[in-house]
């Protein structure tokens, strides 16, 4: 299966105090992963793993696990763990499951949406206050100079999250599985996970080796991104695809938005009128093709914080439209 590229993380997480924390639990009390036992539950520990600012070393089974980032609270509940308390990105407690919609209903720890502070620094204090021992988190969300304040509190695994890779968040899911004395369930969760992509690659299998572009309708023009989840339907990034590093696209050079599969962040009814309402928008191949997948924000948050219900979110909104295609109907 072809993993996809990290994208760049456009939502910073914060923080939330709490007084009296939940401990995790594994789905079903005969799981020997929770059981009573400690000759049972630490079996196989002391283990360490590789992250980001070095090794990671846990001597028991991790019982109060804290979350920086929605993607390991996506990757805990594929494994029927649960975290104590995590971290909401820059967005209200009450408005989470909205714009998360693929992780409502499958948490039940806090949530946390004050464990950084308004500077979007990690609170050490309120980390604390949850008695963790575990951290989980990503380079952006847990800095490298507050990494050993944040270690002091409990162990903290930190997955690189720069975007160079195209595996990096099977690696941190494989990491959390070693960490959480769940290797073999993760091995399952990806080979199922595997399976239910190859289904959606049946649907479209017309689009393999076609091309996307990847734009935000912006102020100043269009703002490439990373579709690189689209690569798991076997689409290739367009020549002329930049990265979020690149200079917008100016709205005089829209023509240049050639591929044949438009994924299109237009989360307003404006922004969205600016793209369709341009002339030139139903000259573009996409458009012809029936091929323009119109982004809004729990997309773009399920492509910021890839994991295994993040992309089947992703991929449930894209294929019935890239399905309905003349492009997957009559091909190249």
């Amino acid at each position: 299966m072809t993993a996809l590229p990290r994208l760049r993380r456009t939502i910073v997480l914060a923080a939330a105090a709490l007084t009296a924390a939940l401990t995790f639990t594994a789905c079903g009390s005969s799981d020997p992963d929770t059981d009573s036992d400690n000759s049972v539950s630490d079996a196989g520990y002391p283990v360490t793993v590789e992250s980001a600012y070095g090794e990671v070393t846990l001597d028991k089974r991790p019982e109060r696990i804290l979350v920086m980032s929605p993607a390991y609270l996506d990757m805990l509940a594929e494994l029927d763990l649960q975290p104590v308390a995590f971290a909401t990105g820059a967005i209200p407690a009450e408005e989470f499951d909205s714009v998360y919609p693929w992780l409502a209903g499958t948490y039940d720890g806090r949530v946390a949406p004050e464990l950084v502070t308004t500077e979007f620094k990690p609170d050490l204090e309120e980390i604390a206050s949850y008695e963790p021992d575990l951290i989980l988190g990503h380079s952006w969300s847990i800095p490298e100079d507050m990494y050993d304040m944040v270690s002091k509190i409990a162990p903290t695994y930190v997955g690189t999250d720069d975007g160079s890779t195209i595996t990096e968040w099977t690696v941190d899911m494989k990491a959390v599985g070693d960490l959480t004395g769940r290797a073999e369930a993760v091995e399952t969760a990806l080979a199922d996970f595997d399976a239910q992509v190859a289904r959606y690659e049946e649907r479209v299998t017309q689009l393999k080796g076609t091309t996307y572009n990847s734009v935000a309708v912006r102020e100043n023009g269009y703002q490439f991104g990373s579709g690189g989840w689209l690569s798991l339907l076997g689409l290739e990034p367009a020549e002329n695809q930049g990265s979020y590093t690149d200079a917008p696209l100016s709205f005089e050079n829209m023509t240049d938005l050639s591929a044949d599969v438009l994924l299109a962040a237009a989360w307003t009814d404006e922004t969205r009128q600016r793209l369709e309402g341009d002339p030139r928008f139903p000259t573009l191949p996409a458009t012809q093709n029936g091929t323009v997948i119109f982004s809004d924000l729990a997309m773009a948050n399920a492509a910021t914080f890839p994991a295994p219900g993040a992309l089947v979110y992703l991929l449930d909104k894209a294929v019935p439209i890239l399905e309905a295609s003349t492009l997957n109907k009559t091909g190249q």
